[in-house]
């Protein structure tokens, strides 16, 4: 009993630890596309996050914008 619980345990942390490394990752992405230099008021990016899969939504008013938001999201970390 006492070896299940303390399985439980490291498997909770486990779990807690992998979600901070994926809320580090969205932070990093995010700042990432904000950075972007042509990122205006007439462009809406948004994107999600799913074990190192990013997927990008929105638009963007130039062309560019959207070469640059894959290169910048590919750019942080956790990012396959």
């Amino acid at each position: 009993m006492a070896a299940v619980m303390g399985l439980a345990f490291v498997l909770a942390g486990a779990q807690a630890a992998l979600r901070a490394d994926a809320k580090s990752s969205v932070e990093e992405i995010r700042k990432e596309l904000l950075q972007l230099p042509y990122y205006g008021v007439f462009d809406f990016l948004a994107f999600s996050y799913d074990k190192g899969t990013v997927t990008l939504m929105g638009y963007a008013y130039q062309s560019t914008l959207k070469r640059d938001a894959v290169r910048a999201a590919k750019r942080a970390s956790g990012v396959d």
